[in-house]
């Protein structure tokens, strides 16, 4: 059994090496945010995955990292930008393995967010392989605003034995407020 220390990020992104696209943001803002040290936050540069997709050798070594970091990590963290619904295939194959094989927890994190109550409302960001799995009831994922200390508090509150309920779990109104983020 592997020993889970870190969270595996996944974020679509169009490798087009736009330093000011959404994910890559997304992804330099974790880091400065420090939800944990970068030792313990694994994925998979966007770069090698394009690089992958035209050799089948480099696709075969980066399923294999990909299933390793994800069989390490206690949550993944689904970064839910303005792209990620145009599922590319390294994402659907993400999602399919941190659920189905692996059972760790999501954390989706919304960009433009100041709260979410009701999860079930986002479903137009949703790729297909995270819709179909928060309807056939296999996802446990927690919605919440891409946020620094709602990132820290879901990253401290969810793990492979302490998972969201269902894959439509958000914070409570009341939540928001005894933290002062309403």
């Amino acid at each position: 059994m592997a020993f889970r220390s870190k969270i595996y990020v996944t974020y679509n992104n169009d490798y087009t090496r736009k330093p000011k696209s959404d994910d890559i943001q997304c992804v330099r803002q974790l880091m400065d945010w420090k939800v944990r040290d970068e030792a313990h936050i694994s994925f998979i540069n966007a770069m090698e995955k394009a690089a992958a997709t035209a050799d089948e050798s480099q696709q075969l070594k980066l399923v294999h990292a990909i299933k390793n970091r994800l069989a390490n990590s206690t949550n993944f963290l689904l970064i839910m930008s303005s792209t990620v619904k145009e599922e590319t295939p390294w994402v659907r194959f993400e999602i399919e393995w941190a659920v189905d094989q692996c059972k760790i927890s999501i954390i989706a994190a919304y960009q433009g967010y100041d709260s979410i109550l009701s999860a079930g409302e986002l479903e137009h960001h949703w790729p297909p392989s995270f819709d179909m799995r928060i309807r056939n009831g296999t996802a446990q994922a927690v919605h919440i605003p891409f946020k620094a200390e709602l990132l820290q508090r879901a990253v401290g509150q969810f793990d492979k034995d302490n998972q969201p309920k269902g894959g439509l779990s958000a914070y409570t109104k009341g939540a928001y407020e005894r933290w002062g983020l309403e």
